[in-house]
C-alpha cells in the first residue's frame, strides 16, 4: 500500500487529476526516514518511543557523536533502510543548528540514498 506523498511540514500534494498524490517505493522510504528522525518521542500516542526528536536537540549539549548515534539507531529501525551496509551519518554544526547528511541503501531497490537536511532554531 502506498503512503500519502507528504513532505515534512508541507501540505499534501495533488496529482494532475486532483487526486491526493501518493508516494511509493524509495520515495515513501525517504519520507518515513525523515518522519522518524524529525518526530519527537511521545508525539504518537500509540507509539511513545517512536522518533529521534532531532529538532529538540538544537541548542542542546548533544555532541556530534551523540547525534550520529541517535540517528543511526533510529535508521536501523526503518524497514526501508538496508542493514548491510549500515547507514552512515555526518553532522556539521551550522549557525543556530546542525546540518545532517545520511547515506543508506534502500532495502527494496538496493540503490544508495542520500538525505541531507538542516535542523535549526
Amino acid at each position: 500500500m502506498a503512503d500519502l506523498y507528504a513532505v515534512w511540514q508541507q501540505d499534501l500534494s495533488f496529482g494532475l487529476t486532483s487526486d491526493v498524490q501518493l508516494a511509493s517505493g524509495s520515495q515513501a522510504g525517504q519520507q518515513r526516514v525523515l518522519r522518524r528522525l524529525l518526530t519527537n518521542p511521545g508525539d504518537y500516542f500509540a507509539h511513545p518511543t517512536y522518533g529521534a526528536g532531532l529538532p529538540a536537540k538544537v541548542g542542546s549539549l548533544a555532541t556530534p557523536a551523540e547525534l550520529q548515534a541517535l540517528v543511526l539507531s533510529q535508521m536501523l529501525q526503518e524497514q526501508a533502510v538496508a542493514q548491510d551496509p549500515p547507514p552512515t551519518v555526518t553532522t556539521t554544526n551550522i549557525v543556530n543548528g546542525v546540518s545532517i547528511v545520511v547515506t543508506y541503501t534502500d532495502a527494496v531497490t538496493a540503490e544508495p540514498v542520500i538525505l541531507s537536511f538542516d535542523i535549526n532554531q
